[in-house]
């Protein structure tokens, strides 16, 4: 047991040095290590991609199976090297009856191959290990390992790259890849196969004959959709990758333990149409350790906050959630806010389209047939009619709807910012508009602003204060606002006093 507690390195830094490896697969012996997942995690993307009969090179091979388990499928023309005597030792004993195999020690940052020898490079965590640090020298380690992978490579060949995609790795793929004109793939693993809790992503960097003169990026994140996904810059591909990292963390976090009060936990979920905005935000709330449990509804529930109620104390804020919590009696609740950019037909089809996602995010030990219910504040959404959409270099995207509430509640008009969401600027009573003639049976309802109703109490506090003041007859009421917004107060002056 002791010696296998010294098997993974103190510092990252050690992760480069080649006696840590000699002394790790001296103590570890001939059981193979797997960095990232088995070769049955691996398969589907290794053959999309390398074909039986090309020239493979595995490097940082260590006595992982992958090489001999691709060998057996009939991939034949396989070279294996590591900068471990030992382990490139104990691999060719191992393999002496996969005769075509090869395993040499050799340095990938000058490897003794011709140029253009092979038609994939197989690369399962060798550069996570080699990037443990943001130094000077590691950097110049990186681009020589880089250099000579594209000296080793024919034309049209690939490079498959297994890591954990941390920030500064990530960066730098991204960046010298786009600045060689490669071809640049990222696929996603399904974790759920994996004993870890951390996302696994394969990059596929494919040498181009000419230089590609723009950025060509393509994402296959979401495992339920085997589409491409085509972003514009590498800043949209780091964003994509940290929420699924971000996600992968706060479901390792939750699934262990309650959830602290202090803490605040939220992940949001995309979808392929919009990337831009989040699809859901879900905010995950436990009641504290102590409570009476035999007090509770259950152990987890679904709460969906119909759109333009997110801005309400209960579900905007930390302290209401906590209340909401409280009121529905769940171990744990999950709380969903929509957004405005995305369309939703109805609640069964949010019902159904989260039903699969929740479950990550259930507490440790809840049965996989255990019914999640679905709450929320009425039988349905809100119906919200989009009046006009646009955005300005200030506040970005902005955008006017009319929405007429599931609850019965009278319609509104709002004004919304899109890039500080939740956030209703302006907000006005409508009414429906009377129109003379017969009304057609498809006739939608026509409405418009109500300027006899306030919604907000402090515009009749300022409308008083205004009529109160005593003018001549001759004399106009002079106002300056400040901060129009949606132009409701000015609106309101406009109807309601007289010489303005």
């Amino acid at each position: 047991m002791s010696n296998s507690l010294n098997l993974i390195p103190g510092s990252g830094k050690e992760f480069r040095n080649k006696e840590y490896w000699d002394k790790f697969f001296k103590i570890r012996g001939s059981k193979a290590f797997e960095w990232y997942g088995e070769y049955e995690n691996l398969c589907g993307l290794l053959h999309k991609y390398i074909k039986l009969n090309e020239n493979v090179l595995v490097v940082g091979c260590g006595n992982s199976r992958l090489s001999e388990n691709m060998y057996d499928v009939g991939m034949k023309n396989i070279i294996s090297i590591d900068l471990s005597s030992i382990v490139i030792q104990q691999m060719s004993v191992k393999n002496k009856n996969r005769k075509e195999m090869q395993f040499l020690k050799m340095d990938m940052l000058n490897m003794e191959f011709e140029d253009s020898k092979f038609d994939a490079v197989v690369d399962k965590g060798t550069l996570d290990a080699l990037m443990s640090d943001y130094s000077e020298k590691v950097e110049q380690d990186v681009d020589k390992m880089f250099n000579e992978i594209e000296r080793v490579l024919r034309i049209g060949g690939r490079y498959i790259c297994v890591s954990l995609a941390q920030d500064h790795i990530l960066n730098k793929i991204l960046e010298t890849f786009k600045e060689k004109g490669w071809f640049i793939r990222i696929h996603r693993i399904d974790e759920q196969d994996l004993d870890f809790y951390l996302p696994v992503f394969v990059f596929v960097l494919t040498k181009m004959k000419m230089k590609l003169p723009n950025l060509m990026l393509e994402l296959q994140l979401d495992l339920n959709n085997d589409k491409f996904q085509r972003v514009n810059s590498i800043e949209d591909a780091q964003n994509r990758i940290k929420e699924y990292q971000h996600y992968g963390l706060t479901k390792f976090y939750i699934s262990n333990k309650t959830i602290d009060t202090t803490d605040e936990v939220f992940v949001y979920l995309y979808d392929e149409k919009n990337p831009r905005y989040p699809r859901y935000t879900i905010y995950i709330v436990d009641l504290p350790g102590n409570i009476n449990k035999t007090k509770l509804n259950g152990i987890f529930a679904v709460f969906v906050v119909p759109i333009g109620k997110e801005i309400e104390w209960l579900f905007s804020t930390k302290l209401g959630r906590e209340e909401l919590t409280s009121q529905a009696k769940y171990q744990r609740l999950a709380i969903v806010h929509l957004n405005r950019d995305h369309q939703y037909p109805s609640l069964n089809d949010i019902i159904s389209e989260l039903s699969p996602k929740v479950m990550d995010l259930a507490p440790k030990g809840i049965p996989s047939s255990y019914k999640i219910p679905l709450l929320s504040m009425g039988p349905d959404v809100d119906v919200r009619d989009l009046k006009f959409k646009h955005s300005s270099q200030i506040s970005g995207e902005f955008f006017v709807e009319d929405v007429i509430p599931s609850d019965s509640v009278e319609p509104t008009r709002r004004l919304v910012f899109q890039n500080i969401t939740p956030l209703i600027q302006t907000e006005i009573i409508l009414k429906e508009e009377r129109k003379k003639g017969k009304k057609r049976p498809d006739e939608k309802k026509s409405y418009k602003p109500n300027y006899s109703a306030f919604l907000e109490d402090f515009f009749a506090i300022i409308l008083a204060q205004l009529y109160s003041i005593k003018l001549s007859p001759e004399k106009n009421l002079r106002i300056l606002i400040i901060g129009l917004g949606g132009g409701v107060l000015t609106m309101y002056c406009k109807n309601w006093l007289k010489n303005v």
